[in-house]
């Protein structure tokens, strides 16, 4: 598609893709767009006969296993040779205590130092996988804005939309735009708050301007991950990592203002943020990602959710819709050529 054809930089997020009109190809810098029990090793309390018998037997063959081998459970079923057993010795009752103490500490140790869920963590990559921008975007930054809900659901959560986009009118914004969401805002907030970050395209908090910067009056591009050199293609091989930026493409709507008629461009229609990325047994990949531009109409969301990635024709499929991956902005390549490396 030729630079006249292609749409300024309105957000169309998963859940809009119907425009008013075919936009002009530039980029508004604004948010548009998607007790555990003692050693089981140590026998429970025998009688002597018992000791003296389980001695002999271990003497006897060198396969079967000693009393201090079998398990609680076992040495509970098996039948007393006395009625009433005898109290184990003082020595006896020290190794059972050692046992039992250091047991006891390795349950405490098992337990999470930051009450994360095994689900939640599954949904971060280890921290020593990341380098310290992805950490920070994945485990800091992120957390700030997500989930969030423009003036609906809980107030924690309308808090956060608060933060994502303070003061915005969404109601305003669709008027004068139909098709506006919010899917922009959110790598927009993320990259300025991780800091460094200096590129108007980048930051333009729109879709194709952040990779391929701001067009002027004379049609001329200007800043923008590609130009930045952080821009990385989608060849079916690679893949992006927690932090990255990803982009869909795929068929937009719009209202031809002239003739009324329903027409169809392909076009950037997503960004959002990478936050995980997985096999699954047939094949295809689940990728946990982070987006705005989430709900319906007037009640924009910013949350996370499972994709599903085919490698066949490189498509995403999320709650809404499916889209191609185009390609993303790798975060250590961005933040490393900010800073002029």
């Amino acid at each position: 598609m030729s630079d006249d054809d292609e749409p300024k930089d309105e957000s169309t997020g998963d859940s809009e893709q119907q425009v008013e009109e075919e936009p002009a190809d530039s980029d508004q810098p604004n948010v548009q767009s998607d007790d555990q029990p003692t050693d089981s090793d140590q026998p429970t309390e025998q009688s002597e006969e018992q000791a003296a018998e389980s001695a002999q037997s271990a003497e006897q063959s060198e396969e079967q296993p000693t009393d201090t081998d079998q398990p609680v459970e076992q040495s509970e079923e098996q039948p007393a040779d006395s009625v009433e057993p005898t109290e184990p010795s003082e020595g006896q009752r020290a190794e059972r205590e050692q046992p039992a103490e250091q047991s006891n500490n390795k349950a405490a140790d098992d337990q999470p130092a930051d009450g994360q869920t095994a689900e939640e963590k599954a949904e971060q990559p280890a921290d020593e996988s990341l380098s310290p921008s992805r950490s920070k975007v994945v485990n800091e930054i992120l957390p700030e804005v997500i989930p969030a809900k423009y003036k609906h659901g809980p107030n924690e959560d309308q808090a956060r939309f608060e933060r994502l986009l303070p003061g915005v009118d969404i109601e305003a914004q669709r008027k004068a735009t139909p098709g506006y969401t919010t899917c922009g805002a959110l790598p927009a907030y993320v990259l300025r708050r991780l800091g460094g970050i200096t590129d108007k395209g980048v930051l333009c908090g729109g879709l194709a301007g952040v990779r391929d910067g701001l067009v002027d009056k004379q049609g001329k591009y200007h800043g923008g991950a590609k130009a930045l050199g952080a821009w990385v293609d989608h060849d079916g091989n690679n893949r992006p990592k927690a932090g990255d930026i990803y982009i869909l493409q795929g068929p937009i709507h719009y209202t031809d203002k002239a003739t009324g008629a329903d027409k169809i461009f392909v076009g950037i229609r997503h960004i959002g943020i990478i936050v995980s990325t997985t096999k699954n047994s047939d094949g295809t990949e689940a990728w946990v990602t982070a987006d705005a531009g989430q709900g319906t109409g007037v009640n924009q969301e910013a949350d996370k959710q499972t994709r599903t990635y085919d490698p066949k024709d490189k498509t995403v499929t999320g709650k809404a819709d499916k889209g191609t991956v185009v390609g993303w902005v790798d975060l250590d390549l961005l933040v490393s050529k900010s800073a002029g490396n």
